[in-house]
């Protein structure tokens, strides 16, 4: 940069400095020109089953039907739209449809304008302010995670809107959260998730939830009533105060805020109405099916303020005249203080401000500390995580602005395996500012790490405006892992990748040692070019969970695919450890931090060119690497046992099919930077139509046999012999002695 360019800079940097200072100061004397105000405020939260709106059932039971007018309306919905399809397009028109049902709904209280809405698959949320009031609100941003299937699948998670009204600044949040009674923990994970990762980036400086003067959350938070079906019918005989009484013993919400494992210091107001969930859709009936669900308020609103900020619950309700959906929509009213500026008063306080600044800038110049400048990580292998934190301290006299920057030549300012939150932030004279180091290696750095291209190591300036840089220095080893290897390499391994993860001595054992089960001769004896971790997972799979919902849709925990991780680096015996879900998703897992993903990047236009024509996509696979080409064709056996009737053309089938084509087929860093160049409509439309053809072109694979399929066990007998679907023998010729530990430590 030339000197005329640093002058300019540094310009800059004191224009942010004094900004910030004159905010602070600001800040600390605004109750010499703000007054709190009582603003009326609505939030709403219904799961709507993936229903559309309909005429015959308004919605002003749930919206209008209260006294009063509210300023702010905050409206969040869970499960818009169940189409599987919807997890891969960015359009909706269930969005659509309940955007005008609200708009339509809420004009008879008044005129409204949209504030920001924010979707993300099913989870929607919008915010509606009084016309009178919309110039009030500023520094709008929204935020999305999603807590899925490989923690980026939108099918659960958060989607919310941060917004300063007056002088207040308020942040909300929709949720959904794990679905079924026996998953409390990671529903609390699903929590802590959202939580550490929502940050609103589209600001000069990012702010996470609690960051703000006052926090709300709307949704489908899943927590059920932990009792049995029988003692849940006997309760609910009784009348509505002792039915209330018995069930909130057994809300699991309300034991887990109690035992501070999830919504540490939140409020809720007391519920004085019937559990939202599960009816009979379109009755006010519980649940009649099969699985007979014991009913529960997954539904719930809830609150958290800073100390000195007024915020009264004035109705808390739901709506048991809507049945459109199995869940009742929830309801609730309050009066929040609002921090009123008086616009005469500010500027004077303001213009004393600026004057004792002039006198001081002069005087002061940035100082801080950091507690620590070197960060020993450790041994580290794939998706372990590591945090660690670094303090940095305001040690002078005015407000200082840090941020991380690159070094010379880079374009970021830390390795792809490390996150910073904050990378920039302010901090008050006195005051510190936590800054966590969140170590992850994942499918960007594995391969690196991996063959040794990179080393798990990083050094980090840390920045001050107008004040020194702090080199900050991270060193681990990374311990290789069968994830993020590539897949001709895993399928030459004689041995496992890492042998001695369970072993207290380095005894090992042979293929043919008597105590080995068939059923782990067979999942570490694959056919020829199949690596032995996939064989394992496809072998489980397809013998175990093939009943299993929502296999490839529903996260498993991260802690159980980390022991499968580890189970398959040392080629432990069959079964795997953890669910069916944790088990899929570590197949997928596989599969996406592969370097070269299972089809090839060369042969990706080929594969959406061949998409409608079985005999070009024959040749087109046969013009795949051997291991590519034997794994692909094992991995579509599996998929046609999970879901026999693809030729059935279910929309559910194939969103789900979609998604998984999205993981198999990847377009090169070339492609996608031309993608990148196209506009937003024409870009929107081409992802649509290559989302058909990969589905296309994985759809024949499903409908179609291939004369040399590999034949997957569908059961696998530790006395007989493994058997395939069409009664063949289904244990392939070892291709070589394989060893793996026995002894495991405690």
């Amino acid at each position: 940069m030339s000197r005329n360019g640093e002058t300019a800079m540094n310009r800059l940097d004191q224009m942010k400095s004094r900004e910030l200072l004159v905010e602070e100061r600001m800040s600390l004397r605004q109750e010499d020109f703000t007054a709190m105000s009582k603003y009326l405020f609505f939030f709403g939260t219904w799961n709507v089953n993936g229903q559309s709106p309909r005429s015959r059932e308004p919605l002003e039971p749930w919206l209008t039907n209260f006294d009063g007018q509210p300023h702010v309306y905050v409206v969040g919905f869970q499960e818009l739209d169940l189409d599987k399809r919807a997890y891969v397009y960015e359009a909706s028109i269930r969005e659509v449809e309940w955007l005008k049902a609200v708009e339509n709904t809420i004009s008879k209280k008044g005129r409204y304008k949209l504030a920001r809405s924010i979707r993300l698959v099913g989870m929607m949320l919008v915010i509606y302010v009084l016309e009178e009031d919309i110039e009030y609100v500023t520094n709008v941003a929204a935020a999305a995670v999603g807590t899925g299937i490989m923690g980026w699948m939108g099918n659960k998670g958060a989607v919310s809107v941060r917004l300063e009204f007056h002088g207040s600044h308020l942040c909300f949040i929709c949720a959904h959260f794990a679905a079924h009674t026996e998953e409390v923990e990671r529903r609390n994970e699903d929590y802590r998730n959202i939580c550490e990762r929502m940050v609103f980036t589209h600001l000069e400086y990012p702010k996470r939830i609690k960051e703000h003067d006052m926090i709300f959350w709307v949704g489908d938070f899943n927590y059920r009533i932990a009792i049995s079906r029988h003692e849940a019918h006997k309760i609910l005989q009784g009348d509505l105060p002792s039915l209330l009484k018995d069930l909130a013993d057994h809300d699991q919400l309300q034991l887990q805020m109690t035992h501070q494992k999830v919504f540490h210091g939140y409020k809720e107001g007391k519920i004085k109405f019937r559990p939202t969930y599960k009816y009979d859709m379109g009755t006010d009936m519980w649940d009649s099916s099969e699985k007979a669900r014991v009913p529960s308020w997954c539904d719930r609103i809830l609150w958290k303020c800073k100390d000195g900020e007024q915020v009264e619950q004035l109705m808390y309700t739901s709506v048991k005249d809507l049945r459109l959906s199995d869940h009742k929509p929830v309801m609730a009213l309050f009066d929040v203080g609002i921090r009123v500026v008086d616009k005469p008063k500010k500027k004077k306080v303001y213009e004393t401000v600026l004057k004792e600044i002039d006198k001081e800038e002069n005087s002061f110049i940035p100082q801080a500390n950091v507690d620590r400048q070197d960060f020993k990580l450790g041994e580290i292998t794939f998706i372990q995580q590591v945090e660690h934190t670094l303090t940095v301290a305001n040690t002078g006299q005015v407000p200082i602005i840090f941020e991380f920057i690159p070094a010379l030549g880079k374009e970021s300012y830390c390795k792809d395996w490390l996150k910073i939150t904050p990378n920039k932030s302010n901090i008050s004279q006195g005051e510190v500012c936590y800054v966590e180091l969140q170590v992850c290696v994942d499918k960007k750095s594995a391969a690196k790490l991996t063959t040794g291209a990179e080393k798990l190591e990083d050094i980090l300036i840390l920045h001050l405006d107008r004040g020194k840089d702090f080199f900050i220095s991270l060193q681990g080893e990374y311990i290789s892992s069968c994830f993020g290897m590539n897949l001709e390499a895993l399928a030459a391994r004689t041995t496992p990748v890492r042998p001695h993860l369970f072993v207290k001595t380095e005894q090992l054992i042979s293929f043919d040692t008597p105590d080995l089960t068939f059923a782990s001769k067979v999942a570490l004896s694959p056919p020829a070019h199949i690596p032995v971790e996939v064989w394992m997972l496809l072998c489980h799979l397809y013998t175990s969970s093939t009943d299993i919902p929502d296999l490839f849709l529903q996260p498993g925990l991260p802690e159980e695919v980390e022991k499968i991780r580890d189970h398959l680096d040392a080629r432990l015996p069959l079964p795997l450890p953890g669910s069916g879900h944790s088990v899929a998703e570590a197949l997928l897992l596989l599969f996406d931090a592969l370097p070269e993903p299972l089809v090839p990047f060369k042969l990706y236009n080929e594969c959406l060119e061949a998409s409608a024509s079985w005999p070009t996509a024959k040749v087109v696979l046969e013009k795949f690497p051997k291991t590519h080409r034997e794994t692909f064709k094992a991995f579509m056996v599996l998929l046609r046992k999970l879901q026999p009737r693809w030729e059935q053309h279910s929309s559910t089938d194939l969103g789900t099919l979609e998604i998984l084509a999205d993981l198999v087929l990847k377009p090169s860093v070339e492609v996608n930077k031309n993608m990148a160049i196209m506009g937003a409509i024409g870009k929107g439309a081409m992802k649509q139509a290559i989302s058909r053809k990969k589905t296309a072109f994985l759809h024949m694979f499903l409908v179609n046999r291939l004369d040399d399929e590999p034949i997957i066990p569908s059961s696998l007998s530790q006395t007989g012999a493994a058997t395939s679907d069409n009664g063949l023998a289904a244990l392939p010729q070892s291709r070589s002695v394989v060893t793996f530990p026995v002894t495991f430590t405690d």
